[in-house]
């Protein structure tokens, strides 16, 4: 098909977002982006190819650069007004997405802008309907789970989720609902309740043919299994992960149970096969999100730490992390470009973040003040890029 007009673009990208392609999909907004300026073209359509963008890498697990075009998209919605509607859709993306990297500081400010837009203007703007204030509702509870506020999580999985039937009744919400559910359970040491959850999942998961959801659900078994002593049995339900992700060519799951079953030889005290593993997943680091990749190692460390015996002698963390993700880590940095990132997750890290999102849309002069080595000249990269 010889495209002619943006519009052409769009309507192929409406095509391959309903039939879940997605890779289609990121494909498309790509080229039309580098094509842009040979089309006439509003700002609305250059904010719906960075938001389209966004879904698309999100939906491959590309969680850190679904972030970069989700924020692109909100620096362009914010500068030439774009529909509220639109920007809080795109704060819901974005908190999502900080939620899978672990941010949660920073996705609970973006999901926070979702409740008060909801709390404005109601389920009646598209696209922010019912079915998003229940997603919203599900990621404010992750936020909370994750702070360890489980006071807070609770009442909303227990109390407010629950009021929305008719959106549960949906297969793959309900799926979403029962793996919240699952990590809240677990959280609050109620096992078998988590248990259930999670084969809740593995059931709707296989009904619904989503065989990640049922690997992902899998990998908190065995969790489950370790935090119980079973360490073989958690040994068990990761070697079939690992070779049912292989088969169906899932890298992230893959990766994911590979990950945790290292570390589950190492809590056997078996370094021979832990090396074996982590050599197996080698070949597929270069495809996967570093940022996730890290932040699933850092957490199954934390798990794994927690139980060994405490008379033990810990290992620090960076002796933790397998020499494969090592390298892995520092070849992305050198060949990456974007190696003058801000990366940080304090409460002044925050506010630079801010600082920066509302400067960058501008044509304002600023002036950055610092002692040397603070960092000024990756403030000055990261509001130029933006």
């Amino acid at each position: 098909m010889k495209i002619n007009r943006l519009a052409d673009y769009f309507a192929l990208m409406h095509t391959a977002a309903g039939s879940r392609k997605w890779r289609e999909l990121k494909r498309l907004c790509e080229t039309a982006l580098k094509k842009i300026s040979n089309f006439p073209h509003s700002h609305e359509d250059e904010f719906e190819l960075y938001l389209n963008l966004g879904i698309a890498r999100s939906r491959l697990a590309e969680y850190s650069s679904s972030l970069e075009a989700f924020y692109r998209a909100k620096m362009i919605g914010y500068k030439y007004g774009i529909s509220p509607a639109r920007i809080a859709f795109t704060s819901f993306m974005t908190g999502s997405g900080l939620v899978l990297l672990k941010s949660i500081g920073q996705a609970l400010d973006e999901i926070l802008k979702v409740e008060e837009y909801f709390r404005k203007h109601g389920f009646d703007t598209p696209p922010m309907d019912k079915y998003v204030y229940v997603g919203m509702l599900m990621q404010l509870a992750y936020c909370y789970l994750y702070k360890n506020q489980l006071d807070k999580a609770g009442e909303i999985i227990e109390k407010k989720i629950p009021g929305y039937p008719d959106i549960l009744s949906e297969e793959l919400i309900l799926l979403d609902f029962c793996h919240l559910k699952g990590e809240y359970c677990a959280g609050i040491k109620e096992y078998e309740k988590a248990r259930r959850s999670f084969t809740e999942c593995v059931r709707i998961g296989r009904q619904a043919d989503m065989p990640l959801s049922v690997m992902d659900a899998r990998i908190h078994t065995a969790v489950l299994d370790l935090c119980g002593g079973d360490v073989e049995g958690a040994v068990r339900i990761l070697k079939a992960n690992m070779k049912n992700a292989n088969h169906l060519r899932l890298s992230e799951a893959f990766c994911e149970s590979a990950l945790l079953l290292s570390k589950c030889y190492s809590l056997q005290n078996l370094p021979h096969k832990a090396a074996a593993v982590e050599n197996r997943i080698k070949p597929v680091l270069g495809r996967l999100d570093i940022v996730w990749l890290y932040e699933k190692n850092r957490e199954f460390d934390i798990l794994c730490r927690q139980l060994k015996d405490a008379s033990e002698k810990s290992m620090s963390i960076d002796d933790s992390i397998p020499k494969v993700l090592v390298d892995t880590i520092n070849n992305h940095h050198k060949n990456s470009p974007h190696k003058d990132m801000l990366i940080g997750g304090s409460a002044a890290m925050h506010e630079v973040y801010k600082m920066v999102e509302k400067i960058a849309p501008t044509d304002l002069p600023v002036l950055i003040q610092g002692e040397t080595g603070t960092g000024k000249e990756l403030i000055a990269h990261a509001i130029h890029n933006n």
